[in-house]
This record gives C-alpha cells, sequence and structure tokens, in this order.
C-alpha cells in the first residue's frame, strides 16, 4: 500500500466520522421537536435518501483520493469505518459497556456484519471515485 492509498483511506475515515456526528445531531435534532403526523414521513423519507448519499461519501473519496485501485480503498475504508462507527455508536450512543458488549460472538457478529456492510458500499463508491478522477484527466476528442 502506497502513501496515496494510505492517505485515501484515512481521508476517508475521517469523512465517516464526520457523516456519524452529523448523523446523530440530526437525530437529537428531530427527536427533540415534536413531529406533526404529516410530516414524520416526509422527514423520514428525506433523512433515508440523504443520508444513504452521505454513507457512499467516504468511499467516494478514497476512491477519488486513490488514484489506483478505487475499489479496494473504498472497501478498506468501508470495513474499516463501519467496525469503527457500529462500536462507538454502541458503546457511546447506546452506552453498551465494551467489555460486556463486545465480548460476546453476537458482538462479534455485530462488528463484522457492519463492516461487511459498509465495505461492500464503500467498494461500489471507491470505484466511482476513481472513475470520476479518470474522466477528468480525459480530455476527450
Amino acid at each position: 500500500m502506497t502513501r496515496v492509498h494510505a492517505f485515501a483511506v484515512v481521508a476517508g475515515l475521517a469523512l465517516m466520522a464526520l457523516v456519524q456526528c452529523c448523523f446523530t445531531e440530526v437525530n437529537h435534532f428531530l427527536l427533540a421537536r415534536e413531529p406533526q403526523a404529516a410530516t414524520v414521513v416526509y422527514v423520514a423519507s428525506a433523512m433515508q435518501v440523504t443520508f444513504a448519499l452521505l454513507f457512499l461519501a467516504p468511499g467516494l473519496v478514497a476512491g477519488f483520493v486513490a488514484t489506483s485501485h478505487g475499489i479496494l480503498m473504498g472497501f478498506l475504508t468501508g470495513v474499516l469505518g463501519g467496525v469503527m462507527r457500529t462500536a462507538f455508536a454502541e458503546a457511546a450512543l447506546l452506552h453498551v459497556s465494551w467489555w460486556h458488549g463486545f465480548a460476546s460472538l453476537s458482538g462479534l457478529v455485530l462488528l463484522l456484519s457492519s463492516g461487511l456492510i459498509m465495505g461492500i458500499t464503500c467498494a461500489a463508491a471507491g470505484g466511482t471515485g476513481e472513475l470520476l478522477r479518470s474522466n477528468l484527466r480525459w480530455s476527450g476528442p
């Protein structure tokens, strides 16, 4: 792994941490309000679309920064970030004890499955980021 690839993964992980903080703050903001029955569906739908796009962003950045192997860099970003995001979300947001919550087999399965899911998502985005970067260098006919 070259320095560019390592920097791409670190940049993607930093963006994933930022996205997680934004996701948490928006959830706290919306849950503090008393929602109207009609707006709940619209807000929930808009949040799902927005955060699906935001969780693609770390892989996209990793693939864009890495000039080659965008799918692999996106996958690494997703696996590491997915495990990190789940561990911190479970420990900080849900107040799960680190030792008791992750010492069991179910905790390990939770971490691995969330890492794999984010890895697949970010791998697709990483390939897209690499493709975008290669198209920017292409001058065309």
